[in-house]
């Protein structure tokens, strides 16, 4: 039996309302979708003057988030899409309060816990609409949240795909602390993915909000961007849990698709990234001029096929073998 699975990040609504990126992928028949973040943006979607978004109340702040999210369930393709494939959603920057925040340090700075109650608020009706049988309908009226009480939102969560596959759904915003140096995870929910991870299970998908590691045009951006390699505690247990099972991180964040791998050969933590599902503008020169950038994955008894594609076609293309854990890397457009 193969697996199925379609992953992408970054859509924004107000910006790009059409988005047939959802048209694509459902051309592909997944049976799985992952969005890996930034689903919606808060702010604006390079991240520039927040001071409007921070000085909001906390009431605003939700008005204002929840119509970005009933937008985005307004999308024809994507309301399509999510009411035929099971979806699974985390959370990145944008779409939980704004660019490069870390939520330790929201609570603590008191001004922001009704923000950050309402952000879990709405997550969490949005993750359950797309679960909602026959498909999404419309987010619950805003007076039906209570902020001082959040849900639990389901990350950190391991989801069983079948024929050995786990998807581990992260949460790097919720527990993120000074940049990430300190804490990108947290050392609860890190410790619990690495128990997983060598618990059992043949093949482990981390979705992840950010990268791995950089690479130089990563390092080019306005803001250096943000990764695992910020937090080396966490990066390199995660690349020790990694050496000692099957893992491929999905991320998103960078606002293009990109392969990487870490770690050393049979031990590699393979990573696969598709970034700039709905957005005209993007950071990265390379990837002006397209649009539309989602990866697939078919995973196999034998191998995972990995495309991943934007509005000009195929971009990486690459085939890792399931018993020996080396990869063929097919042509980059």
């Amino acid at each position: 039996m193969t697996i199925t699975l379609a992953f992408t990040a970054c859509a924004e609504a107000s910006q790009r309302p059409e988005q047939p990126i959802w048209d694509r992928i459902a051309a592909a028949h997944p049976d799985h979708l992952v969005l890996l973040g930034d689903t919606v943006y808060y702010d604006n979607w390079d991240g520039a003057n927040m001071g409007w978004l921070q000085d909001m109340s906390a009431h605003d702040f939700a008005v204002h988030a929840h119509a970005r999210w009933q937008r985005q369930l307004d999308v024809p393709g994507f309301r399509a899409l999510v009411g035929q494939v099971r979806t699974h959603a985390i959370w990145d920057d944008h779409d939980f309060l704004w660019n490069n925040a870390c939520g330790a340090q929201a609570q603590a700075a008191k001004v922001y816990a009704g923000h950050l109650g309402f952000s879990r608020c709405l997550f969490q009706a949005f993750r359950a609409e797309l679960a909602r049988p026959g498909g999404p309908g419309n987010m619950p009226p805003l007076n039906t949240f209570d902020q001082t009480k959040p849900p639990e939102i389901g990350l950190g969560d391991a989801v069983d795909l079948g024929e050995g596959v786990q998807l581990h759904l992260t949460d790097g915003r919720g527990f993120k602390t000074t940049g990430g140096h300190k804490a990108l995870l947290g050392a609860t929910q890190l410790n619990l993915l690495r128990e997983r991870m060598t618990r059992g299970g043949a093949l482990h998908l981390i979705a992840s909000g950010v990268v791995f590691e950089s690479d130089a045009l990563w390092k080019q951006s306005h803001d250096k961007g943000e990764t695992w390699a910020d937090c080396p505690s966490e990066h390199d247990a995660l690349l020790d849990t990694a050496a000692r099972c099957k893992a491929l991180m999905l991320s998103g964040d960078i606002h293009r698709n990109r392969l990487a791998r870490y770690g050393a050969t049979g031990k590699w933590l393979y990573e696969a990234t598709a970034s700039g599902a709905a957005l005209v503008d993007f950071m990265m020169p390379e990837a002006q001029g397209t649009s539309d950038h989602w990866g697939l994955l078919r995973i196999g008894a034998d191998r995972i096929e990995i495309e991943l594609r934007h509005s000009q076609g195929i971009t990486h293309r690459a085939m890792i073998d399931r018993t020996t854990w080396d990869w063929k890397v097919g042509p980059s457009l």
